[in-house]
């Protein structure tokens, strides 16, 4: 009879043993997976925060910054200046937004608005690296990734008469999309030889407003 009572003692003993065991091993692996949930959450939130991120600034940053000491002044340096702003922006990890591979947040993102402030920054970045003459005419950019499709389309050297083609036609509907009170200086812009670019025919449309 002890014998009995004793084994039995021993095989309840080890199943409380085995299932004290085993629910605390759940609750380590709920410890745990909560924990790693948490974590995951928090890398989250602060990612924006880490030098990896595209949206990522600095407490140096700021739109007055000037990334290189050279500034593009036409199709002459065109390409030395690209190579050395490109390699700026990507040292500043901000290439993927000029380029389109970071494009922008959909307007109910949270990261809309990051976006939109690195996007102006990097705008300002690369209009502290042109010349005045050509920076006054690309106050319609509202994109980084827009303003360097037009500096390249511009000043780049490479397929120049599909450029002149494309230029062209962005012109015609630049100057078709004005209301009639700009019918003179539409007239005058047109009878131009050579025709200017868009981001000029702007400034003298803006002048002809002013």
């Amino acid at each position: 009879m002890l014998g009995q009572n004793l084994g039995k003692t021993t095989r309840t003993s080890y199943a409380n043993v085995v299932m004290n065991t085993s629910t605390q091993n759940g609750e380590n692996r709920s410890d745990s997976s909560s924990s790693t949930q948490r974590n995951i959450v928090n890398d989250e939130e602060v990612s924006i925060e880490s030098n990896l991120h595209p949206l990522y600034l600095q407490n140096i940053d700021h739109p007055g910054l000037v990334l290189i000491a050279k500034k593009l002044t036409g199709t002459d340096n065109f390409g030395p200046w690209k190579r050395s702003i490109t390699i700026a922006l990507s040292a500043k990890n901000k290439i993927g937004i000029v380029n389109g591979s970071y494009p922008r947040p959909n307007d109910d993102s949270p990261l809309k608005t990051h976006w939109d402030r690195v996007n102006d920054m990097v705008i300002s970045w690369i209009m502290n690296t042109v010349s005045d003459e050509i920076s006054n005419g690309m106050d319609f950019v509202t994109s980084a990734q827009d303003l360097w499709n037009e500096l390249h389309d511009q000043f780049s050297s490479v397929n120049g008469h599909k450029e002149d083609r494309e230029q062209r036609k962005k012109l015609l509907q630049f100057l078709m999309g004005l209301n009639d009170s700009y019918s003179t200086a539409r007239g005058q812009i047109l009878m131009m030889s050579p025709l200017p670019t868009i981001s000029q025919a702007f400034s003298l449309i803006k002048q002809d407003e002013k």
